[in-house]
Protein backbone atom coordinates (compact mmCIF):
# COMPACT_ATOMS: atom_id res chain seq x y z
CA UNK A 1 0.00 0.00 0.00
CA UNK A 2 1.15 3.45 -1.07
CA UNK A 3 -0.02 6.86 -0.43
CA UNK A 4 0.63 9.53 -2.47
CA UNK A 5 -0.68 12.85 -0.67
CA UNK A 6 -1.28 16.11 -2.59
CA UNK A 7 1.99 18.07 -3.25
CA UNK A 8 2.25 21.38 -5.63
CA UNK A 9 4.90 19.50 -8.11
CA UNK A 10 3.39 18.80 -11.66
CA UNK A 11 3.35 15.25 -13.33
CA UNK A 12 5.81 15.91 -15.03
CA UNK A 13 8.33 17.62 -11.96
CA UNK A 14 7.42 14.46 -9.78
CA UNK A 15 8.81 12.58 -12.70
CA UNK A 16 11.67 13.71 -14.57
CA UNK A 17 12.53 15.68 -11.38
CA UNK A 18 13.17 19.44 -10.72
CA UNK A 19 16.39 21.92 -12.71
CA UNK A 20 19.17 20.70 -11.06
CA UNK A 21 20.73 24.87 -10.74
CA UNK A 22 22.34 25.87 -7.72
CA UNK A 23 23.35 23.60 -4.35
CA UNK A 24 21.46 20.52 -3.50
CA UNK A 25 18.35 20.76 -1.43
CA UNK A 26 18.77 17.89 1.24
CA UNK A 27 16.22 16.03 3.23
CA UNK A 28 17.52 15.35 6.36
CA UNK A 29 18.12 15.47 10.01
CA UNK A 30 20.31 18.04 10.79
CA UNK A 31 21.18 21.04 13.51
CA UNK A 32 19.31 23.60 11.68
CA UNK A 33 16.76 21.17 10.65
CA UNK A 34 15.94 19.04 13.53
CA UNK A 35 12.55 17.92 12.93
CA UNK A 36 12.78 16.61 9.57
CA UNK A 37 12.86 12.60 10.16
CA UNK A 38 11.55 9.16 8.33
CA UNK A 39 12.38 6.18 7.27
CA UNK A 40 13.61 7.75 4.09
CA UNK A 41 16.37 10.54 3.58
CA UNK A 42 18.24 12.41 0.92
CA UNK A 43 20.80 14.64 0.19
CA UNK A 44 19.07 15.96 -3.28
CA UNK A 45 15.60 16.24 -3.69
CA UNK A 46 15.44 17.41 -6.98
CA UNK A 47 16.09 14.59 -9.30
CA UNK A 48 12.39 12.76 -9.81
CA UNK A 49 11.45 9.25 -9.67
CA UNK A 50 12.20 8.82 -13.27
CA UNK A 51 10.61 6.59 -16.15
CA UNK A 52 12.12 3.69 -14.72
CA UNK A 53 11.13 4.20 -11.06
CA UNK A 54 7.29 4.89 -13.10
CA UNK A 55 8.01 1.07 -14.84
CA UNK A 56 9.08 -0.26 -11.41
CA UNK A 57 5.99 1.41 -9.65
CA UNK A 58 3.73 0.06 -12.31
CA UNK A 59 5.30 -2.96 -12.29
CA UNK A 60 4.47 -3.61 -8.47
CA UNK A 61 0.62 -2.55 -8.56
CA UNK A 62 -0.14 -4.52 -11.82
CA UNK A 63 1.57 -7.26 -9.16
CA UNK A 64 -1.18 -6.43 -6.77
CA UNK A 65 -0.20 -2.97 -4.82
CA UNK A 66 -2.25 -0.66 -4.50
CA UNK A 67 -1.62 3.06 -4.24
CA UNK A 68 -3.75 5.98 -3.21
CA UNK A 69 -3.56 9.72 -4.85
CA UNK A 70 -5.18 12.63 -3.61
CA UNK A 71 -5.78 16.04 -5.48
CA UNK A 72 -3.50 17.27 -8.63
CA UNK A 73 -0.75 13.99 -7.89
CA UNK A 74 -3.44 11.81 -9.56
CA UNK A 75 -1.73 13.66 -12.72
CA UNK A 76 1.11 11.29 -12.36
CA UNK A 77 -1.08 8.16 -13.32
CA UNK A 78 -3.06 9.52 -15.90
CA UNK A 79 -0.62 11.12 -17.70
CA UNK A 80 1.90 8.46 -17.54
CA UNK A 81 -0.69 5.21 -18.98
CA UNK A 82 -0.98 3.84 -15.28
CA UNK A 83 -4.72 4.64 -14.69
CA UNK A 84 -5.63 3.50 -18.37
CA UNK A 85 -9.71 4.89 -19.02
CA UNK A 86 -8.93 7.98 -16.84
CA UNK A 87 -8.02 11.50 -18.41
CA UNK A 88 -8.11 15.14 -16.44
CA UNK A 89 -9.65 17.33 -18.32
CA UNK A 90 -8.31 21.27 -18.63
CA UNK A 91 -10.47 23.66 -16.22
CA UNK A 92 -11.65 26.24 -19.06
CA UNK A 93 -13.69 28.72 -16.89
CA UNK A 94 -14.41 26.85 -13.61
CA UNK A 95 -13.34 28.65 -9.91
CA UNK A 96 -13.55 26.23 -7.14
CA UNK A 97 -10.75 26.90 -4.97
CA UNK A 98 -10.99 25.33 -1.87
CA UNK A 99 -14.85 24.76 -0.88
CA UNK A 100 -16.78 22.32 0.48
CA UNK A 101 -18.92 20.76 -2.34
CA UNK A 102 -21.79 18.21 -2.24
CA UNK A 103 -20.91 14.74 -3.88
CA UNK A 104 -23.13 11.61 -4.24
CA UNK A 105 -22.52 7.81 -3.93
CA UNK A 106 -22.26 5.73 -7.29
CA UNK A 107 -21.34 2.51 -6.54
CA UNK A 108 -22.53 1.83 -2.57
CA UNK A 109 -21.35 -1.68 -3.35
CA UNK A 110 -17.62 -0.64 -3.50
CA UNK A 111 -15.36 -1.55 -0.60
CA UNK A 112 -14.31 2.25 -0.56
CA UNK A 113 -17.76 3.62 0.11
CA UNK A 114 -18.71 1.68 3.05
CA UNK A 115 -20.51 2.98 5.53
CA UNK A 116 -21.51 6.29 3.60
CA UNK A 117 -24.79 7.60 2.61
CA UNK A 118 -25.82 8.46 -0.24
CA UNK A 119 -24.65 12.08 -0.38
CA UNK A 120 -21.40 13.62 1.23
CA UNK A 121 -20.11 17.22 1.62
CA UNK A 122 -16.55 16.85 0.23
CA UNK A 123 -13.37 19.59 0.02
CA UNK A 124 -12.23 20.34 -3.24
CA UNK A 125 -10.05 23.06 -4.83
CA UNK A 126 -10.01 23.15 -8.44
CA UNK A 127 -8.60 20.26 -9.66
CA UNK A 128 -8.02 17.27 -11.12
CA UNK A 129 -11.64 17.52 -13.78
CA UNK A 130 -11.31 13.71 -13.81
CA UNK A 131 -13.11 12.34 -17.37
CA UNK A 132 -13.66 8.17 -17.67
CA UNK A 133 -13.61 6.30 -20.67
CA UNK A 134 -17.30 5.21 -21.42
CA UNK A 135 -16.77 3.32 -24.77
CA UNK A 136 -17.22 0.56 -22.83
CA UNK A 137 -20.19 -1.63 -25.27
CA UNK A 138 -19.73 -5.34 -25.96
CA UNK A 139 -21.11 -7.53 -28.57
CA UNK A 140 -24.38 -9.05 -27.64
CA UNK A 141 -22.87 -12.47 -28.34
CA UNK A 142 -19.69 -12.39 -26.40
CA UNK A 143 -19.30 -15.18 -24.14
CA UNK A 144 -20.24 -13.98 -20.62
CA UNK A 145 -16.81 -14.91 -18.56
CA UNK A 146 -14.78 -12.84 -21.32
CA UNK A 147 -17.28 -9.90 -20.71
CA UNK A 148 -16.86 -10.09 -17.56
CA UNK A 149 -13.39 -10.09 -17.74
CA UNK A 150 -13.14 -6.97 -19.79
CA UNK A 151 -15.82 -5.18 -16.89
CA UNK A 152 -13.00 -5.67 -14.50
CA UNK A 153 -10.94 -3.80 -16.63
CA UNK A 154 -12.73 -0.68 -16.74
CA UNK A 155 -12.08 2.09 -13.45
CA UNK A 156 -15.17 1.86 -11.29
CA UNK A 157 -16.51 5.79 -10.36
CA UNK A 158 -17.16 5.21 -6.48
CA UNK A 159 -18.20 8.76 -5.80
CA UNK A 160 -19.07 11.86 -7.84
CA UNK A 161 -19.94 15.96 -7.61
CA UNK A 162 -23.70 16.11 -7.95
CA UNK A 163 -24.79 16.45 -11.41
CA UNK A 164 -26.81 19.86 -11.08
CA UNK A 165 -24.76 22.97 -10.50
CA UNK A 166 -27.09 24.56 -8.38
CA UNK A 167 -26.92 22.17 -5.52
CA UNK A 168 -22.86 21.80 -6.05
CA UNK A 169 -21.89 24.05 -3.86
CA UNK A 170 -22.48 24.02 0.22
CA UNK A 171 -19.91 26.57 1.08
CA UNK A 172 -16.94 28.86 -0.74
CA UNK A 173 -16.35 29.35 -3.96
CA UNK A 174 -18.33 28.64 -7.09
CA UNK A 175 -17.96 30.00 -10.77
CA UNK A 176 -18.96 28.13 -13.96
CA UNK A 177 -19.89 24.79 -11.78
CA UNK A 178 -20.95 22.87 -14.57
CA UNK A 179 -17.93 22.23 -15.05
CA UNK A 180 -17.22 20.39 -12.06
CA UNK A 181 -21.09 18.95 -12.09
CA UNK A 182 -21.32 15.45 -12.46
CA UNK A 183 -17.46 14.92 -12.43
CA UNK A 184 -15.89 11.67 -10.59
CA UNK A 185 -14.91 12.78 -7.20
CA UNK A 186 -12.91 9.40 -5.93
CA UNK A 187 -12.22 6.63 -9.06
CA UNK A 188 -11.06 3.08 -8.27
CA UNK A 189 -8.59 2.16 -11.55
CA UNK A 190 -7.51 -1.56 -11.96
CA UNK A 191 -3.98 -2.26 -13.01
CA UNK A 192 -3.30 -5.93 -13.41
CA UNK A 193 -3.58 -7.74 -10.32
CA UNK A 194 -3.80 -4.07 -8.10
CA UNK A 195 -5.87 -0.90 -8.63
CA UNK A 196 -4.76 2.76 -8.49
CA UNK A 197 -7.15 4.51 -6.16
CA UNK A 198 -7.66 8.29 -7.44
CA UNK A 199 -9.43 11.05 -4.79
CA UNK A 200 -10.00 14.18 -7.09
CA UNK A 201 -11.55 15.60 -3.48
CA UNK A 202 -8.63 16.21 -0.96
CA UNK A 203 -10.39 13.81 2.06
CA UNK A 204 -7.19 14.87 4.38
CA UNK A 205 -7.26 18.89 4.29
CA UNK A 206 -6.42 19.49 7.91
CA UNK A 207 -9.28 18.32 10.41
CA UNK A 208 -11.57 20.40 8.38
CA UNK A 209 -12.76 17.13 6.19
CA UNK A 210 -13.28 14.37 9.21
CA UNK A 211 -15.95 13.18 7.29
CA UNK A 212 -14.32 11.79 4.10
CA UNK A 213 -10.87 10.33 6.36
CA UNK A 214 -12.84 7.03 6.32
CA UNK A 215 -13.07 7.00 2.25
CA UNK A 216 -9.13 5.93 2.41
CA UNK A 217 -9.13 4.15 5.65
CA UNK A 218 -11.39 2.06 3.50
CA UNK A 219 -9.36 1.63 0.79
CA UNK A 220 -6.25 1.12 2.93
CA UNK A 221 -8.48 -1.68 5.20
CA UNK A 222 -9.67 -3.54 2.38
CA UNK A 223 -7.09 -3.33 -0.37
CA UNK A 224 -7.32 -6.72 -1.04
CA UNK A 225 -10.76 -6.39 -1.53
CA UNK A 226 -11.29 -3.64 -3.66
CA UNK A 227 -12.75 -6.12 -6.14
CA UNK A 228 -15.65 -7.03 -4.28
CA UNK A 229 -19.18 -6.65 -6.71
CA UNK A 230 -17.38 -4.67 -9.47
CA UNK A 231 -20.18 -3.43 -11.89
CA UNK A 232 -20.54 -5.61 -14.84
CA UNK A 233 -20.52 -4.02 -18.38
CA UNK A 234 -22.99 -1.87 -19.98
CA UNK A 235 -25.33 -3.79 -22.01
CA UNK A 236 -24.68 -3.41 -25.79
CA UNK A 237 -26.50 0.08 -27.18
CA UNK A 238 -28.94 -0.74 -30.12
CA UNK A 239 -28.25 1.52 -33.21
CA UNK A 240 -30.88 1.84 -35.95
CA UNK A 241 -29.24 1.72 -39.39
CA UNK A 242 -31.85 3.93 -41.70
CA UNK A 243 -32.81 1.69 -44.82
CA UNK A 244 -31.91 2.64 -48.80
CA UNK A 245 -35.25 4.62 -49.07
CA UNK A 246 -35.21 6.03 -45.17
CA UNK A 247 -34.57 9.32 -44.51
CA UNK A 248 -31.43 10.04 -41.95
Amino acid sequence: MLVLPFVSNNPQQIVNGLPMNGPPIPWRRTATTPNLVGPDSTDDVRPGIGLEGMAALNQWIAAGGVLITEGGTAGIFTEYGVARGVDIAPAKQLRATGGIYRAVMKDPRSPIAYGYPDTLAVYFNQQPLFQVDTSTDVPEDQDADLTAQQARTRPRVVLSFHQKRDSLRLSGLLVNGEELAGRPAVIDAPVGQGHVVLFAIRPFWRWETQGSFALVFNAILNWNDLGVAWPAAPKPTMRTVAGPDEGP
